[in-house]
């Protein structure tokens, strides 16, 4: 029985074969809570354990409850996508840190412009740079939509920055120029897009508002017929009509009608009509306009009656004098020193000031001869007669007389003609204030006399600083047809055109260029100008037509009479052009005349401007007391 057994054991066996090898368990066995121990938090499984702060069952990262499980915070690096925008929690960004000014603030917002943060982490050029941020699409205050600082060429219009327009570039030759203003005829800037027929087109700006220099005030380049008067040209009446009184090259013939001359000294002015009229206007304190003596100045030219037709006409300070084609001179205005002529006990008119006798209506001047030509300086009166024999009346206090003798004392007024000795071969007069200069002989050449102190220092152009009290030579020049003496200086002007000065020069009335002292001169003539036509005299200033009918000035500057456009550098009470300026904003002049303070001009075309000191209504008008450009005198 037992072999039995063992037999049927080896037969099983046999049948199964060898079993195979169990494989080798290589995983270390799980160590199994001991006792009452919890298992180890899984974040993910849904249960919030251990040091979670959420477990929300995914592995999704942006939403309320991290892949770390921790609360989704803003700053965490991790931008949810879980709500919308608006709700509780929206992130549009989360860049992990708390810096305001990148890119994402610290609030999970996209910086944007206005947001009231300014970026700090890009470089200027970059998309996104700001340089400014105040929260607001104000465009006028200091920081621009688009958080730039505000700045001509931003395309932006800034009424704080005092922009016109703004156009977005930098072009300065289109409507908007590159200081953000409106494009303007006069603005110094030649446009460059417009076409030739389009009104704003432009051939030249230079940048000013004189009308008569090489580019006119509608920016044209000058032409005759353009209609307006420029440099070179008698007139110009913006036509093609030949007869008319302006020919159609620009020129224009001597006046015959209407006003033919001008002439003043110091607070008033006078005109000389073709027919022989005289109409002056001004101060009238001594009766100079011809009418009775007033402390009113007259802004509209008064007629002065009594007065025959005469051909020629000189203004002093407070008095003038004017020739008739007879020959027989005619004066009015203050006679204290007896410069018009007049008896000393005559029974004239009395005068504003100081009870001194004067007269507004004319006194003809008694004298044995005919005149050929009259001067008038501040208060003396001279004329050379047809033998060329020189006489003056008037004040001698200074010798402006050139009487000899002792000046001052017994021979300090002469109230008739006085011939004065040496002067027997005389062409050509002219009185200044103290003192008188003329033209002798067939070589015109220079005698002076008077006071050479003060303002007239070294005004006897002889090399010295001497008074005299009888003519005396100048040096240097000859062929002088005409002088013009002002209250301390005189120039002379020869037929070429050139023109020689002395005399004081405080105040640049020399013309030498050269700044002096006040009671400085140049005591020899100077040359300080060529290529003129016709002068006139001032008190401290005068001026000179040039041969392109334009006006030079120079001398003192105080209210802008020198025609600049402008009073002297440093504004009123500075007073110095040192040296012939042009007179900016007149052409066409055919005569000129310079009082102490204005200038006025008249022009071919026949009209009177005035411009420079007008407290004396010397300017012809009432609306104030400068006028710096020209001024039409109306009442003509």
């Amino acid at each position: 029985m037992q072999r039995l057994l063992l037999v049927t054991t080896l037969f099983l066996l046999a049948l199964t074969g060898c079993p195979e090898e169990s494989p080798v368990d290589t995983e270390e066995p799980k160590e199994e809570p001991q006792g009452n121990e919890t298992p180890a938090p899984v974040c993910g499984d849904g249960e919030v354990t251990g040091n979670e702060s959420c477990d929300d069952g995914n592995t999704e990262d942006g939403d309320a409850c991290t892949n770390a499980c921790t609360v989704a915070t803003c700053g965490d690096g991790v931008t949810r996508t879980d709500v919308e925008e608006g709700e509780d929690g929206y992130e549009a960004c989360d860049d992990g840190n708390d810096d305001d000014k990148d890119a994402c603030t610290s609030e999970c917002i996209e910086a944007v412009c206005g947001d009231g943060i300014t970026r700090t982490d890009l470089e200027e050029g970059e998309d996104g740079y700001e340089i400014c941020d105040d929260a607001n699409d104000v465009e006028d205050d200091n920081c621009t939509s688009l958080c730039l600082r505000p700045a001509c060429g931003d395309g932006i219009l800034q009424e704080s920055l005092n922009e016109a327009c703004d156009d977005g570039n930098t072009d300065a030759y289109d409507a908007c120029t590159d200081t953000c203003q409106v494009a303007i005829c006069g603005d110094g800037i030649l446009r460059e897009d417009v076409a030739p027929d389009d009104p704003a087109f432009e051939t030249c700006d230079d940048g000013n508002a004189i009308d008569i220099d090489e580019c006119s005030n509608a920016c044209r380049l000058p032409v005759c017929g353009d209609g307006i008067v420029q440099a070179g040209e008698q007139c110009d009446d913006g036509n093609s009509d030949d007869d008319d009184g302006c020919f159609n090259s620009c020129e224009a013939p001597e006046p015959t009608t209407g006003v033919i001359d001008l002439q003043s000294f110091q607070h008033h002015t006078c005109a000389l009509f073709a027919d022989g009229a005289v109409k002056c206007w001004g101060a009238n304190n001594y009766g100079q306009l011809g009418v009775a003596p007033s402390t009113e100045p007259y802004a509209t030219p008064q007629l002065v009656e009594g007065l025959p037709p005469v051909v020629e006409l000189s203004v002093g300070f407070v008095h003038n004098c004017a020739r008739t084609n007879e020959g027989d001179v005619w004066c009015w205005g203050s006679n204290r020193v007896g410069q018009i002529g007049a008896a000393q006990n005559a029974d004239i008119d009395t005068c504003t000031d100081n009870d001194v006798a004067c007269s507004h209506v004319p006194n003809k001047v008694e004298m044995d001869t005919k005149a050929l030509q009259v001067s008038v300086g501040a208060n003396q009166s001279c004329v050379v007669d047809e033998n060329n024999e020189l006489f003056c009346w008037g004040d001698n206090a200074l010798c402006q007389l050139g009487t000899g003798g002792i000046c001052g004392e017994d021979t300090d007024v002469r109230w008739e003609p006085f011939m004065v000795l040496g002067m027997s071969d005389s062409n050509f007069v002219a009185a200044g204030a103290f003192f008188t200069c003329a033209t002798v002989s067939d070589l015109q050449t220079v005698r002076c006399w008077g006071s050479s102190i003060m303002v007239s220092t070294g005004v006897l152009g002889n090399g010295t600083n001497d008074s005299a009290n009888e003519p005396m030579d100048t040096n240097t020049i000859a062929n002088v047809s005409s002088l013009y003496a002002g209250a301390g200086h005189v120039c002379g002007r020869q037929d070429n055109g050139n023109v020689w000065c002395w005399g004081g020069n405080g105040m640049g009335q020399v013309g030498t260029g050269e700044e002096m002292g006040i009671f400085a001169g140049v005591s020899e003539p100077a040359l300080v100008l060529t290529g003129t036509m016709d002068m006139g005299r001032g008190a401290y200033h005068t001026c000179a037509i040039m041969k392109n009918y334009t006006l030079k000035c120079w001398g003192m500057n105080m209210y802008g009479q020198i025609g600049g456009g402008e009073v002297a550098p440093g504004g009123q009470g500075t007073d110095q052009t040192l040296a012939p300026t042009p007179a900016v904003a007149i052409a066409g002049v055919y005569k000129v005349a310079a009082g102490e303070g204005h200038t006025c001009a008249l022009t071919y075309s026949g009209k009177v401007y005035c411009w420079g000191d007008n407290q004396q209504v010397q300017c012809a008008h009432e609306e104030e007391d400068m006028s710096l450009l020209p001024v039409e005198v109306l009442g003509l």
